[in-house]
């Protein structure tokens, strides 16, 4: 009952489990659907089959589950009936353990008392026996150590006896050997000293042959000598050997004795330790017997004791194991019976017990089987749990696997859409340069006319330039090759800067170069080109994009990425793509070599607050990214723009081969087969001579235009109006609106043209109101507030200036080009081309000239250097309206600064356009000068005007090459009005400073003109050069003695120093209108001050110069030579010059080494005070003489100081009776004291003195010294 009980109690828990574990097992499965829910939108449909795989690993695991759950039932049941079965067997096994336990313990007590009483009887007999045989070894050693102690002292003194006997007799024979050796030595060494001395006298006596009585002498004195020593020496030998001898017996015997009394105390000491031991063995050998006998004796009655009671213990285990058998017999069979019926109520019990205990194990089996279903149902939750946790990991696992496989798929798509991507951008990036930059137009006349740029290119005259250490800029070779562009020496070069003029071919030369990388990334290339030059394509094909900027298209923006993407991207792409395009320009800029080409910095304007000089290349790497850049000149002259931001610099002269290039030309735009190209090309060009347009053949630009105007006219025999900028852009004017308005009239004496440039053209007149507001607007936004507009401006700001209607005939003419954009409310709008906005903005200037004032100088007062880039507009205002051209002159002159000789070059350029458009009244505006033989003609004709205001005049001609030399007779500049000039400097042979009044006539073709008051005689007046400050008369400059007499008379005047450098310059003097003669090249810098003072250093003896000088008024003098020494050897010039110096108060003479004809020069002189010394510390003084000569002469002196090494008595005798009242005698040493002190008391007037001396010493001085300075050398 209670087992059936017991069974239903468990099938009811199972169910309950079961059920329990389903629940856990659907909420886990739940849990994992959702999992595998979220995983499936992650992973799509590529993950479906993952998912399917993970149920049917659910439904195996719950299968697994319910198998484990089945087998752990069945085990339990198994291991009830084994645990019942193990109880019976463990309790018989135990009752049997427990009778083999006694009975095995009987026997071992026995075996074990037995075994006892045996070891017992053998440890006493063994005892025994080791006594016995111990004390015999005993017995034994003592006797063996005995005898052994015996025999080693026998040894030890028979072996003394031995040595002792051994020693002696060694003794006694070295003594003997020594003996002999003495005897034979002493033997040898009087035989041998019987040699010598026979040699020596043999030797002696056949040098006595020769030799005085004295030698006799010396050989008896040294043969007596030598038998002393030897006696000598005999007779101490015999002495030492006797006392050896005996020292030896002596030693032998105490030795003897010694050794017979240790022998004797050492035999004593070995019987007394014998005896001592002999009688301690024999004791202990009696207390070892008498103890073995006590031992022996002890042990026998205590094994007699031992076996009697061993034997009567025997007897009584016996008898007490015989009556314990029966006991044990008697109790056994009592305890048997005891037992069974210990057992039968025992067996009673036992399976009353187990009956109890097997219900007790039941309930407890059950309440395990509970928690063992408990625990099993927790570790099924956790194992569910586990698998769960396992599961989602898996998923975890599985969805980035999924998640990297898709990466790696992504990266491979990527990867494979990066190079598909780059291919198509570079095929559309060909494309775009295909359709807009590889044709060029073929004259700006006519935009849409354009040709291939590889059929009408022209090579162009590329050269390097080198930027020295200190900045200068030189121009070096040619460049041939794309090589040397991005390699300096085998360095790469990053940043290119290619420079050149307006209208040169910087953009067609980047647009060429685009060209070739385009070409060369074609499917089917075209045939390489024939040119030799830039033929190199293979060195720009290295970069994987090149990137061509617009910067004029982007004036206002700073990042060239940010045009890239407008210009290019934008251009090329829809919007919807534009965003793609932009992260893979970023990667391709990041991964790919590139070139950046930015074309027209000069064109670009940063925005407003923005200290740019140029755009930012921002995101571009440096290793990656090289960039080109194309300006003008003035550009790249600012500085913010660093020498060292500039890896090559080139510059751009226009074409190499004109005629070519004129062919190539003709070639495209001829439709006339007929007509022969080589018969045109040489009239095109005797027409270019003819209308001397030479200079302009070298701007592909300019050139192109005058031979499609040409060609045009070529049927109505018409003609180019000049050779002036201003009636090649009238035509080009005329050219272009004449597409708008086709109607002709023209300009007479009823309707006088505007400006002169005007007056042919045909087509102008009809539409001049539109050119007005074409030009006022050109003006208006050149010159505006906003730069960044200046250049490209929108619909909205053209609005301001201009209508509806004279903006659409500026679009159609082609004045204007307008370009669509992303915002299509808001295109760009430029000029045709800057040039063109340049000319437009002049002629609004020409008709408005009060714009000068009103506009121009307040710009010119925003923008620092602006009037660098006005310079175009200037130049074209020279040929419209001189005028205002000389206003406008004025204005820039003033705002100028730092750079005056790039404003002198607009200057000139202006002149001359106004020549060639006949202007008059050119008065243009020039403070600073610089000629040369470049430009000598006109900066005359420009000097002539600007006389008042010249600053700097600069000329140097060494060579009669310039035209307008040859043309005239000669060039003069004439400085009779400089009242402001304040550096004049001249360099050349081919120059001559002469005076007004010299009518001499020269062969000189430049001629520098200074004033005198009365021409035709050479006297000495005063120039008229207040404000002068600095003059230098160098490389061979030949001066008239009266021009620069008359020139030094004016110096002389002036409330300020002037320094005035002659280097190499021949001064000629005149007489009866000729040049007489000139002397050697004269060198000196001479500094005039205030107060008639006059310095000349580093100066040669010149007659030129000291006849210059002659007679002016000069009242400070100071001769400072820098050589070592100064040779006067025209000493009368020097005489007369000082001399002619009425005036003169004052001199100072400072060399390192007279010479006579300099102290010649000093006699008779009428000055006060004079000061000697060399040029450093002191003078070397060689001519003493002739010094105190010219000193004596000196009747008016006051003051003299003296510097000199080593005072000669002569020199202070120069100065006896002389009015001096203050001396100064300097140097290292003072040697002739003497004389000093008598030549001080002959100055009468003396009131100070100053010396210096090595040691004090008392001097007599004159009763007028007033102040007395001695300074001694320590």
């Amino acid at each position: 009952m209670l087992k059936l009980w017991a069974n239903v109690f468990l099938r009811r828990q199972k169910e309950h489990w079961l059920k329990f574990l389903m629940k856990r097992l659907c909420l886990g499965s739940n849990a994992l659907k959702r999992r595998l829910g979220l995983g499936n939108s992650v992973l799509k449909v590529r993950h479906m089959l993952d998912n399917n795989a993970l149920k049917a690993k659910q439904n195996l695991g719950n299968n697994a589950l319910k198998s484990i759950y089945t087998m752990e039932k069945n085990a339990l049941k198994s291991k009830q009936n084994l645990g019942e079965e193990r109880i019976e067997s463990k309790t018989h096994i135990g009752e049997e353990r427990i009778d083999s336990k006694t009975h095995l313990g009987e026997e071992s007590i026995e075996s074990k008392t037995h075994l006892e009483e045996e070891r017992i009887a053998s440890k006493t007999h063994l005892g025994e026996e080791r006594i016995e045989s111990k004390t015999h070894l005993g017995e034994e050693r003592i006797e063996g150590k005995t005898h052994l102690g015996e025999e080693r002292i026998e040894i030890k003194t028979h072996l003394g006896e031995e040595r002792i006997d051994s020693k002696t007799h060694l003794g006694e024979e070295r003594i003997e050997i020594k003996t002999h050796l003495g005897e034979e030595r002493i033997e040898k060494k009087t035989h041998h000293g019987e040699e010598l001395i026979d040699s020596k006298t043999h030797l002696g006596e056949e040098r006595i042959e020769s030799k005085t009585h004295l030698g006799d002498e010396r050989i008896e004195s040294k043969t007596h000598l030598g038998e002393d020593r030897i006696d000598s020496k005999t007779h101490l030998g015999e002495e030492r050997i006797e006392s050896k001898t005996h020292l030896g017996e002596e030693r032998i015997a105490s030795k003897t004795q010694l050794g017979e009394e240790r022998i004797e105390s050492k035999t004593h000491l070995g019987e007394e330790r014998i005896a001592s031991k002999t009688h301690l063995g024999e004791e202990r050998i009696e207390k070892k017997t008498h103890l073995g006998e006590e031992h022996i004796a002890s042990n026998t009655h205590l094994g007699v004791e031992c076996i009697e009671r061993k034997t009567h213990i025997g007897e009584e285990r016996i008898y007490s194991k015989t009556h314990l058998g029966e006991e044990r017999i008697e109790i056994k069979t009592h305890l048997g019976d005891e037992r069974i019926e210990n057992k039968t109520h025992l067996g009673e019990k036992r399976i009353d017990s187990k009956t109890h205990l097997g219900e007790k194990r039941i309930e407890i089996k059950t309440h395990l089987g509970e928690e063992r279903i408990e625990s099993k149902t927790q570790l099924g939750e956790q194992r569910i749990e586990t698998k769960t946790n396992l599961g989602e990991q898996r998923i975890e696992y599985t969805v980035q696997d999924g998640m990297m496989r898709l990466q790696y798929a992504s990266n491979t798509t990527a990867q494979v859409d990066y190079e598909r991507g780059v291919e198509d951008f570079r095929r559309r990036l060909v494309e775009h340069y295909n359709d807009n930059s590889s044709n060029v137009p073929l004259s700006i006349l006519d935009q849409s006319l354009d040709k291939r740029i590889s059929d009408i290119y022209a090579t162009p005259e590329l050269k390097r330039i080198e930027i020295a250490k200190d900045g200068t800029r030189v121009k070096k070779e040619q460049i041939l090759k794309y090589k040397e562009l991005f390699y300096t020496e085998n360095k790469s070069n990053r940043r290119i800067y290619v420079q050149g003029e307006p209208g040169s071919g910087k953009s067609t030369f980047a647009a060429k170069l685009v060209h070739d990388w385009s070409d060369g990334n074609q499917p089917s290339s075209a045939a390489p080109s024939k040119n030799s030059m830039f033929d190199d394509v293979l060195a720009i094909r290295k970069f994987k994009f090149i990137f061509f900027v617009s910067l004029r298209d982007s004036r206002g923006h700073t990042d060239v990425m940010h045009m890239i993407k407008k210009q290019l991207i934008d251009t090329m792409y829809s919007e919807q793509k534009r965003d793609v395009m932009y992260m893979l320009l970023y990667q391709i800029i990041e991964t790919e070599m590139c070139l950046v080409v930015r074309d027209g910095l000069d064109e670009w304007m940063a925005p407003d607050g923005s200290n740019l000089a140029e755009p930012s290349m921002a995101g571009f790497p440096n290793d990656k990214c090289a960039v080109l850049t194309t300006s003008r000149p003035w550009k790249l002259a600012d500085e913010r723009i660093k020498n060292s931001q500039i890896d090559n610099l080139l510059e751009i002269e226009g074409i190499a081969n004109p005629y070519k290039f004129s062919k190539k030309i003709l070639r495209c735009i001829l439709l006339d087969d007929s007509k022969d190209l080589q018969t045109i090309a040489n009239d095109i060009s005797k027409f270019i001579s003819k209308r001397k347009l030479t200079s302009l053949s070298y701007s592909p630009m300019l050139f192109a235009l005058v031979i499609c105007t040409w060609v045009d006219t070529i049927d109505e025999e018409e003609h180019l109006n000049g050779s002036s900028l201003c009636s090649l852009w009238a035509t080009l004017l005329e050219s272009l609106c004449k597409k708008a308005n086709d109607k002709t009239s023209f300009f007479n004496d009823s309707n006088p043209p505007p400006v002169k440039c005007f007056s042919s053209t045909s087509y102008l007149r009809p539409i001049l109101q539109n050119v007005n507001a074409i030009s006022n607007a050109a003006f208006h936004l050149l010159f505006s507030h906003e730069q960044d507009t200046s250049i490209v401006f929108n619909d909205r700001i053209l609005s301001n200036y201009i209508s509806e209607s004279e903006k659409e005939f500026a679009l159609k003419a082609g004045l204007l080009s307008k370009r669509k954009t992303k915002k299509a409310s808001n295109a760009s709008i430029s000029f045709i081309h800057k040039s063109m906005q340049e000319y437009l903005a002049a002629y609004h200037i020409a008709q408005n000239a009060h714009l000068v004032d009103d506009v121009i100088s307040g710009y010119l007062s925003r923008h620092k250097d602006a009037y660098l880039d006005i310079s175009q507009v200037f130049i074209f205002l020279c040929g419209l309206n001189i005028s205002a051209a000389n206003t406008l002159s004025v204005v820039m002159n003033e705002h100028c600064s730092g750079m005056m000789y790039s404003y002198q070059s607009i200057i000139e350029a202006g002149y001359r356009e106004a020549v060639l458009n006949e202007q008059t009244g050119i008065l243009l505006r020039l403070s600073h000068f610089r000629v040369d033989k470049n430009n000598l003609g006109d900066v005359q004709c420009i000097w002539a005007d600007n006389t008042s205001n010249a600053q700097v005049l600069e000329v140097t001609v060494y060579e009669e090459t310039d035209p307008v030399i040859h043309s005239s007779h000669h060039v003069e500049f004439n400085l009779s009005s400089c009242h402001k000039l304040k550096t004049l400097k001249l360099h050349g042979r081919c120059i001559l400073l002469k005076d007004s009044s010299s009518s001499v006539s020269s062969a000189h073709p430049v001629l520098i003109v200074l004033n005198t008051a009365d021409s035709g005689q050479c006297s000495d007046h005063p120039l008229v050069l207040p404000c002068i400050q600095h003059i230098e008369l160098d490389a061979d400059v030949k001066c008239s003695s009266t021009s620069l007499r008359s020139l030094f008379n004016m110096l002389l005047t002036l409330d300020h120093e002037v320094l005035c450098n002659i280097k190499d310059c021949e001064i000629t003097s005149c007489v009866e209108d000729k040049v007489r003669g000139s002397s050697a090249n004269t060198q000196a810098n001479i500094t005039t001050g205030v107060n008639n003072t006059l310095h000349i250093s580093g100066f040669n003896d010149s007659t030129g110069l000291w006849k210059v000088l002659h007679g002016l008024n000069i009242k400070s003098l100071s001769l400072i030579d820098t050589h070592e020494s100064l040779n006067v050897n025209h000493t009368e010039s020097l005489n007369q010059l000082l001399s002619s110096l009425t005036n003169l108060t004052t001199l100072y003479i400072k060399v390192n080494n007279d010479s006579p004809g300099l102290w010649e020069a000093l006699r008779g002189l009428n000055v006060k005070v004079m000061s000697l010394g060399g040029l450093y510390l002191c003078l070397n003084l060689n001519h003493v003489d002739s010094l105190a000569q010219s000193l004596s002469s000196l009747k008016h002196l006051e003051t003299l100081s003296i510097d000199v090494y080593g005072h000669n008595p002569g020199l202070l005798n120069g100065i006896h009776g002389l009015n001096i009242k203050s001396l100064k005698l300097g140097g290292m040493a003072m040697n002739h004291l003497e004389s000093l002190s008598k030549s001080l008391p002959l100055l009468k007037q003396l009131e100070t003195l100053s010396i210096y001396l090595k040691t004090y010493i008392d001097i007599q001085l004159p009763q007028s010294l007033k102040y007395l300075n001695i300074y001694c050398f320590v």
